[in-house]
């Protein structure tokens, strides 16, 4: 029989393998990185999105934000222009030339960026961990402030997002592609100063927590990209080539505008903060005060707590400020708040005892539900027990607390209590940002409003269309007059009429526009209906005052030593009614209301009745 086996001593030689040649990748292998993770991630792509274009248009522009739109609408008409963010300007243009003119195109780039800023998060995957940077994301996607100012026609988002992009490349040690978003971050003009200080801070703050001088590999083509996309970005790909120019004139901007008072005043946008964002804020202020205390705060948190010390101290410095000077507080603060949700859920993972937690947590969730139930019934009927739902609601809170440590441990309590807390302060974070973005987009009260274009703006120019149809046969031929002084908003809102002058005086118009003290002259007869255009309301007014007593007091009474101390007593206390109204229905009382008169000759008001 013959034998496989090879004879002692001689050895075969082995053919290995040709070395497998380098491929790109395949869509299996594309397929196999799909994970979960990455269709969450996906998920929140597409609810950050559907939350800001969802009727993106359902309010007119408000004068700030129809400025730029109309710098866009005449530079697509090739008229000069002069933009303070030259980058979003060209996308406004380019948006409005494919989808029209009109206040969706006008929003359309704050929006898709706005959604873009909260996927940047899963880029520092590696250093923030797969969950936080998850949770982080999903928190930027919610946040009532980073949902308003996604829905508004103006650069500032756009700079963030770059501003952000450009951190977090740094982070990952892409040089190269950080410059690049550097340039693009630089085309921003005016809106590009305040993100890029509060980043490069950041990054000063992880470099002195390493005590280590950074190294830096900087190449001369890297350099020459960052320059060449900068002018490519400023000028819309030698388009525009006045952009260059725009970014320099925006730092001048810039500076004249930190010494310029605006309407909105410290105060008043971080009492928004803490109304729309107490999620955030609770969470973050938790979990920042634990890696302090347990020595845990890595290098990465002092950057992230960076984001948030440098934007809170220019905020301060700013005179000319808006909700968009808050973002560096919702950067920083969502990355922490991430920490102590992750913390909070392993806890409960790992130590939660369901039978007793899970029936405290139910408890406490309705306990809650009461207290802000009858917070909203006292404020909303201006009574002065006001406080008697919440604390009562308080009580029962602290009583389940006490029931838990008794039974389990106060770590379990801990659990519970706070458990109910996050869940409801989520359900009330979602409801503020729908009610300030969709139901009271509107009203001046809201914190972060400086000014807003009432729903009359849209019934006059609904008013004029139907005019100049009846009496000229098409909506948008009215031979108007409208004096030169007429805010963005309403030279916005009549883009369409083509018959339209903006005059110093009034000539014989067949129409005109003008301000409530203002009147046609001559001796032609006007017909005018006066229309509210635009609201501001100012909150300064809305503190706890001294009670007054309004008792009438004769001259036995006020001898009598009982009521003397009636009265005293009365005025120690406190009225926090206005107050409690404005946090709960946005109520603010006065409101400053800026009318125009839409003025009809008589002739014209005959012809469009159809009686001449």
């Amino acid at each position: 029989m013959m034998s496989d086996a090879q004879p002692a001593g001689i050895s075969m030689p082995v053919q290995s393998a040709p070395p497998e040649r380098p491929h790109h990748l395949r869509f299996d292998d594309l397929a196999a990185r799909l994970t979960n993770e990455w269709l969450l991630w996906s998920i929140v792509l597409g609810v950050a999105l559907l939350a800001r274009v969802w009727r993106l248009d359902g309010t007119p522009l408000t004068s700030a934000e129809a400025a730029s739109a109309l710098n866009a609408l005449s530079f697509i008409q090739g008229t000069d222009v002069r933009f303070d963010n030259p980058l979003f300007g060209l996308l406004q243009a380019l948006t409005m030339a494919i989808f029209g003119a009109s206040d969706f195109s006008a929003r359309i780039p704050s929006a898709v960026m706005g959604a873009i800023i909260c996927l940047l998060p899963a880029s520092l995957r590696n250093s923030l961990g797969k969950e936080r940077a998850l949770i982080a994301g999903a928190l930027l996607a919610f946040s009532p402030t980073m949902w308003f100012i996604s829905r508004l026609s103006g650069g500032s988002m756009l700079a963030w997002a770059l501003a952000f992009g450009v951190w977090v490349l740094w982070r990952r040690g892409s040089t190269r592609a950080a410059l690049a978003c550097l340039g693009l971050l630089l085309a921003c003009g005016a809106d590009a100063v305040t993100p890029l200080l509060v980043a490069l801070t950041s990054i000063g703050v992880g470099v002195f927590a390493r005590r280590e001088r950074p190294v830096l590999t900087l190449k001369p083509a890297d350099l020459v990209l960052s320059g060449a996309i900068f002018v490519l970005a400023a000028t819309g790909c030698l388009w525009h080539p006045a952009g260059l120019g725009d970014v320099f004139t925006g730092l001048a901007t810039w500076w004249q505008n930190l010494f310029t008072p605006g309407f909105l005043s410290p105060l008043r946008l971080l009492g928004g903060f803490s109304i729309y964002e107490p999620f955030i804020l609770i969470c973050a202020a938790i979990a920042a005060i634990y890696l302090v205390v347990s020595g845990q705060l890595t290098n990465d948190d002092m950057m992230w707590l960076g984001w948030a010390a440098a934007g809170f101290i220019l905020l301060l410095l700013t005179q000319s400020r808006d909700a968009s000077n808050l973002i560096p507080l919702i950067l920083g603060g969502a990355t922490f708040a991430a920490a102590a949700i992750i913390a909070l859920i392993r806890s409960l993972i790992v130590a939660g005892t369901w039978h007793i937690e899970g029936v405290a947590i139910g408890l406490c969730i309705p306990m809650l539900v009461y207290g802000f139930l009858g917070l909203s019934m006292y404020a909303s009927q201006g009574q002065a027990m006001w406080l008697i739902g919440l604390l009562l609601a308080l009580i029962m809170l602290v009583g389940i607390a006490i029931v838990v440590i008794l039974t389990v441990d106060p770590m379990a309590a801990l659990r519970s209590v706070g458990t109910a807390i996050g869940l409801c302060l989520i359900v009330y974070t979602f409801g503020t940002g729908y009610q300030l973005t969709q139901v009271r987009t509107a009203n001046p009260a809201e914190a972060y409003v400086s000014e807003t274009s009432t729903p009359n703006l849209q019934t006059l120019v609904h008013t004029i269309e139907t005019t100049s149809a009846r009496a000229y046969g098409d909506p948008n031929t009215l031979p108007l007059q409208v004096l030169d002084t007429a805010p963005p908003a309403l030279r916005w809102a009549l883009r369409n009429q083509r018959g339209v002058r903006y005059v110093a005086q009034l000539n014989n118009s067949a129409a005109a526009l003008t301000p409530i003290n203002v009147k046609p002259e001559g001796d032609q007869v006007y017909i005018g209906n006066a229309f509210r255009v635009l609201a501001q309301a100012q909150l300064g007014n809305l503190r706890c005052q001294r009670a007054s007593t309004n008792e009438p007091s004769s001259a036995g009474q006020a001898a009598t030593g009982q009521t003397a101390a009636r009265q005293a007593a009365t005025s120690e206390q406190l009225d926090c009614t206005a107050l409690a109204r404005w946090f709960m229905s946005r109520d603010a009382g006065e409101i400053t209301v800026t009318r125009w008169i839409f003025w009809l000759r008589q002739d014209t008001a005959l012809k469009a009745s159809g009686l001449q």
